[in-house]
């Protein structure tokens, strides 16, 4: 078996140097995440042709905005 130590070193090394990479990342990434509770919720929709918004915080408010052309 030739050239497995050098196998197992291109497999083992870059592994390590990941987990270094992404350990201190995702103990940031939990650290920043803050849980809030809002004020107002609003939900934008895209849909092909307009936009939709609903308000769950007062009473299920919902309308829609569309793209008027502008006549010269």
């Amino acid at each position: 078996l030739h050239g497995q130590t050098i196998e197992i070193i291109w497999t083992i090394l870059p592994a390590i140097i990941l987990m270094f990479i992404a350990f201190p990342s995702l103990r940031l990434l939990y650290l920043l995440d803050e849980i809030n509770s809002p004020l107002i919720t609003l939900k934008a929709i895209g849909h092909q042709w307009y936009w939709s918004y609903e308000y769950s915080n007062f009473l299920n408010l919902e309308f829609d905005s569309y793209m008027i052309p502008k006549m010269n």
